[in-house]
């Protein structure tokens, strides 16, 4: 299936250029690992390799933001802006 898909987005080209697609490819691996480890050490090394890849992704996400032409974002103002607009759960209000 990582082939499969990996050869689709060769062929798409830019519509599938995008951060979350890597992420899944990369976590969908990981996933396969974990499935196919039978002992508690290697269990605890994938688990660790899923924490290394949220890590990766907050910061990276984190890094892009703040080197962004945006000024709000490297102000620290930006998270009022985006939590005003964010639509509420039912019933939270």
């Amino acid at each position: 299936m990582y082939l499969a898909y990996y050869a689709l987005k060769m062929a798409m080209g830019a519509f599938f250029n995008l951060q979350w697609d890597a992420l899944l490819l990369e976590a969908g691996v990981h996933a396969i690992l974990l499935a196919a480890s039978s002992s508690m050490l290697l269990k605890v090394a994938v688990l660790s390799l899923f924490q290394l890849l949220l890590f990766r992704l907050m910061f990276g996400s984190g890094i892009v933001k703040y080197y962004a032409t945006d000024s709000s974002w490297r102000d620290m103002t930006a998270m009022k802006y985006h939590f005003l607009t964010q639509p509420l759960p039912k019933g939270s209000a």
